[in-house]
């Protein structure tokens, strides 16, 4: 009887170490890959067709926004400026910011994916987080 809750205790201690080995690799894992996922901060000034496709963050005055079928247009300018979207499945839940609220002159940060459209550079936010008001 001994024998068998010695042996039972040691394939439990095994199960356990298995257990925790999986969780931290896991773990590390998820951290490896959340910043692979991570937008890349680059200025509106430096983005070009090399970056289509990219997940980037963009800073920037907004010089014009627009509203059609719940879908979000604005247009952020620096030196340069280029048309951000917000399509109308993310405007009605983003998290913490009202669309409606954002004014021309305002400063926001943008993250989203760089894609090609109609020949010129536009940023799709990427979730319901990628808009924030900076002043």
């Amino acid at each position: 009887m001994r024998r068998r809750s010695e042996a039972g205790f040691l394939e439990e201690g095994k199960l356990l170490f298995f257990a925790l080995a999986v969780s931290l690799l896991g773990t590390a894992a998820l951290l490896v890959l959340s910043k692979t996922f991570s937008p890349e901060e680059i200025s509106l000034n430096e983005l070009s067709f090399d970056d289509v496709g990219k997940l980037v963050s963009v800073q920037g005055a907004v010089s014009k926004i627009s509203f059609r079928n719940g879908n979000v247009f604005i247009t952020l300018c620096s030196r340069d400026c280029l048309n951000a979207v917000v399509f109308s499945n993310l405007a009605k839940n983003m998290k913490g910011i009202d669309l409606e609220r954002i004014r021309t002159g305002q400063f926001i940060r943008f993250a989203g994916a760089l894609r090609e459209y109609n020949g010129e550079l536009e940023i799709v936010a990427a979730g319901t987080d990628s808009v924030e008001i900076l002043r």
